[in-house]
């Protein structure tokens, strides 16, 4: 009896244990596994372009000096890059989530809701030549998924009307 597929490879089984392992362990493997992605996910994921993200301390300050929009779940910080640092690329995102929003598990789950709702929305909202900074809330980790699609996006037309050079 074998306790998974994993030591069917195992060297010091004969060859008919580890089919029979094997054989066991396959069916129930494929029965769970997604099917491929269609087009019609697509639409529902939204675009699939990975974001550009900022990764220095000094990006997240120089974005922190420009415009700020709070809402219930999130709070977004925006600042239009300088001429040095490429002004027409693609918008750039980072993502903060202090201690006061709980232990290192809520503060990751916070990070990873606004990771993925930035994924969906800023290609669509975004303004390029843009970063963004979003800031987890205590209630962004718990919070519908729904209402935190709705504040982002609410901050993100607010912040790209904020951010739109001026004649």
């Amino acid at each position: 009896m074998c306790v998974n597929a994993a030591t069917a490879f195992a060297r010091a089984w004969p060859p008919l244990a580890a089919r029979r392992c094997f054989r066991a362990v396959a069916p129930r493997v494929a029965s769970g596994s997604r099917p491929d992605a269609t087009l019609a996910d697509h639409a529902t994921t939204g675009p699939l372009a990975p974001l550009v993200k900022l990764t220095r301390r000094a990006q997240f300050q120089y974005v922190q000096k420009g415009e700020r929009r709070g809402r219930p779940t999130l709070a977004a910080q925006a600042r239009r890059r300088a001429e040095t640092d490429g002004p027409h690329g693609p918008p750039r995102v980072g993502f903060t989530a202090t201690k006061k929003i709980g232990n290192a598990v809520a503060r990751n789950r916070a990070k990873r809701r606004l990771r993925e709702a930035a994924r969906r929305l800023v290609p669509l909202y975004g303004v390029a030549g843009v970063d963004y900074v979003f800031l987890a809330r205590e209630t962004t980790g718990t919070a519908p998924w729904q209402a935190v699609l709705d504040d982002m996006k609410d901050a993100l037309l607010s912040l790209a009307a904020a951010v739109q050079p001026h004649p």
